[in-house]
């Protein structure tokens, strides 16, 4: 998910410029991606973060320097980083640097993204969240059961029908589905997701795109760039058909 974007023109990276600053509103992990054009090309740029923790005191260099041998001729360029681990109010700046003729044209596209992964206490937040808000009544009566009825004791009748209360029906499992759990993400894609990731077929192994498919092999749910400049991951896509 992105969460911010910023562009200035026509600036001057003969030196190391600050391209843009993110102050994190949660703990997240972050990814930057930063696109530079009319660069002058055929020689060495470079980019750095750092990291300022709570937005006060030292701002921490995240080594190391990535430097990008430019190509001459070639005047657009990018650089996608590595994932950073941020907490509420810390402050990221990212700075990138060119070469010496690089004083009046080159133009900068700083975007932030959200790349912060769906743990197992969030989706059992999410269940807790649902099972509270849809079925208040059903806890309720439960409670109110504990003190008043034995369901073993009682007539089948009467326990049958304080057990189905509390069933889950078709409708309830549907709306738990398509419960959105993070922006616009549901928790059945959230669910599809995970399984290709932990028990779908791999293929891409040592090319640039890593897919991670459903148990069947029959739907890429993840795809994975792998990026040169850093030698990582970077951003991934996500494919819900089906689900």
């Amino acid at each position: 998910m992105r969460l911010q974007t910023a562009t200035i023109s026509n600036q001057n990276i003969s030196a190391y410029l600050l391209a843009d600053t993110y102050t994190a509103d949660a703990d997240r992990e972050l990814t930057v991606f930063v696109a530079l054009n009319q660069v002058a090309g055929g020689g060495d740029y470079s980019v750095y973060l750092t990291r300022q923790l709570a937005g006060a005191g030292a701002a921490y260099m995240v080594g190391p320097i990535t430097t990008f041998t430019v190509p001459a001729a070639q005047t657009a360029i990018a650089f996608q980083s590595i994932t950073v681990e941020v907490e509420d109010t810390d402050v990221v700046k990212v700075y990138v640097k060119g070469l010496a003729g690089d004083t009046t044209t080159p133009d900068i596209i700083t975007r932030w993204f959200d790349v912060t992964a769906l743990h197992s206490q969030d989706v059992a937040d999410a269940v807790l969240d649902e099972a509270i808000g849809a079925h208040t009544g059903f806890l309720t009566t439960l409670a109110v059961a504990g003190d008043q009825m034995d369901l073993v004791d009682a007539p089948n009748a009467t326990a049958v029908g304080a057990i189905q209360f509390g069933l889950a029906t078709p409708a309830d499992v549907e709306a738990l589905l398509t419960l959105q759990i993070d922006g616009t993400l549901t928790f059945g894609q959230a669910l599809a997701v995970m399984v290709a990731r932990l028990a779908g077929p791999t293929s891409g192994g040592g090319t640039a795109t890593i897919i991670f498919s459903n148990p069947a092999g029959t739907q890429a749910r993840i795809t994975m760039p792998i990026t040169s400049a850093f030698d990582d991951r970077g951003v991934p896509t996500f494919s819900f058909t089906g689900v």
